[in-house]
């Protein structure tokens, strides 16, 4: 986004990830509820429910990943 992200969220920086678990961000950073809110936190592994099957962005960088 091009606007600075905010910074008052409920994780305090720098965050380690809790083994077995992913941090989550939403694409608009400034308006969304995700990993950064304490009711949120990190999500289990186990909750994951999609797997990439391909990456498009950066362009020099896209394709297939397995």
């Amino acid at each position: 986004i091009a606007a600075p992200t905010h910074l008052g969220y409920d994780v305090e920086f720098p965050y380690t990830v809790p083994e077995g678990t992913v941090f989550v961000m939403g694409d608009n950073r400034n308006n969304s509820h995700d990993s950064r809110a304490e009711d949120v936190n990190a999500i289990p592994i186990e909750n994951v429910l999609g797997k990439a099957r391909c990456r498009i962005w950066p362009l020099d960088r896209g394709g297939s990943i397995y």
